[in-house]
């Protein structure tokens, strides 16, 4: 199956609009619900902690394409220090 220009701007359109349904139930909650400051930190949190880990996976996936065993070993460094950080 051949994707054709049109093509590429349907499925384009269809994934702005998947995302932006998102962004209009947060909007609809944040009216209509009456949220603590608790659960606003939590879902917060949450979208934070999801960021991060993708951007910590984009990174780690571009470091073990260039040199695998420096970035699987600085990668299990920063793990550790991490872990012994919060502990």
């Amino acid at each position: 199956m051949t994707i054709t220009p049109v093509d590429s701007v349907i499925i384009a359109t269809a994934w702005g609009a998947f995302t932006a349904v998102g962004i209009m139930v947060g909007a609809l909650l944040g009216v209509f619900a009456r949220l603590t400051h608790g659960v606003i930190a939590r879902i917060t949190s949450i979208g934070a902690g999801l960021l991060l880990a993708a951007a910590s996976v984009e990174l780690a996936a571009e470091v073990i394409k260039h040199s695998p065993y420096l970035g699987i070993t600085v990668m299990l460094i920063g793990a550790v220090s991490f872990s012994a950080g919060n502990a």
